[in-house]
C-alpha cells in the first residue's frame, strides 16, 4: 500500500476542519460613541435646565446646570453657544447622537425664548417648530412641520395658537430648582466625576 493513500484522506480532512473553525482570539468589534463636537464659545452642561416662571407666569429656561470643561461621549450632553447679541443656539446630544436644536433669543428677563427648533432621528431631521410670540395677546404660534426619516419629505404642517400660560403647569412645578439656587455657585467637573 501507497504511504499517498493514506495522506491524501488526512489531508483533505484536516483542511476542511481548519476551515470550519472560528478563531476565538479575533478582537470583538468595538462599536464607537460618537464624540460630541467641541467648538469655540461654546459651553457644555450634563445637568438638567434650571426652571423658573417669567413675569408672565410661563414656566421657563433660565440656564442650564451641570457645567463641564469637557464634554463626556455618553448620556445628556447640552452644548450652548451665546452670542453678543443675545441670540442663543443649543444642541441637545444623547450618547453623543444629535437629537435637538434650538435657536432664540435670551430676553430681558434673562429667560431663553424658544423661536426655532429642530428634531432629529438617528442623524435624520424629523421635525421643525417656528414660534411666534404675541405677548399683548399672551399667544404662541407653533407652526410644526414633520418630516419622513427615511427621505426626509414633508409629511405634515400644521399652525397652532397655544395660550402663552397654559392651564395647568402642576406637572412642570416639579422640574423648578430652589429659588436661592441662583446665587449658589456650581463647580466645573470633569467627565468621570474628577473635579
Amino acid at each position: 500500500m501507497s504511504p499517498t493513500r493514506f495522506l491524501l484522506p488526512v489531508l483533505v480532512v484536516t483542511l476542511l476542519c481548519a476551515g470550519c473553525t472560528s478563531n476565538e482570539d479575533a478582537e470583538p468589534e468595538v462599536v464607537r460613541t460618537p464624540k460630541v463636537p467641541i467648538a469655540e464659545g461654546t459651553k457644555y452642561y450634563v445637568g438638567g435646565p434650571f426652571l423658573a416662571r417669567d413675569s408672565i407666569g410661563r414656566m421657563r429656561v433660565r440656564r442650564f446646570t451641570g457645567e463641564v470643561l469637557t464634554p463626556p461621549s455618553r448620556g445628556l450632553v447640552i452644548a450652548l453657544t451665546e452670542n453678543e447679541d443675545k441670540t442663543y443656539r443649543y444642541v441637545t446630544y444623547i450618547n453623543g447622537n444629535k437629537v435637538a436644536m434650538t435657536e432664540g433669543v435670551v430676553d430681558d428677563e434673562g429667560f431663553l425664548r424658544f423661536d426655532y427648533r429642530e428634531a432629529y432621528k438617528q442623524g435624520k431631521l424629523i421635525q421643525k417648530q417656528t414660534y411666534k410670540y404675541d405677548l399683548e395677546a399672551q399667544e404662541i404660534e407653533l407652526t410644526t412641520e414633520d418630516f419622513a426619516a427615511d427621505d426626509g419629505s414633508l409629511v405634515r404642517s400644521r399652525t397652532d395658537v397655544l395660550p402663552y400660560v397654559q392651564d395647568s403647569d402642576e406637572d412642570e412645578e416639579r422640574y423648578v430648582d430652589d429659588p436661592d439656587a441662583e446665587d449658589q455657585e456650581f463647580e466645573l467637573v470633569q467627565p468621570g466625576g474628577a473635579s
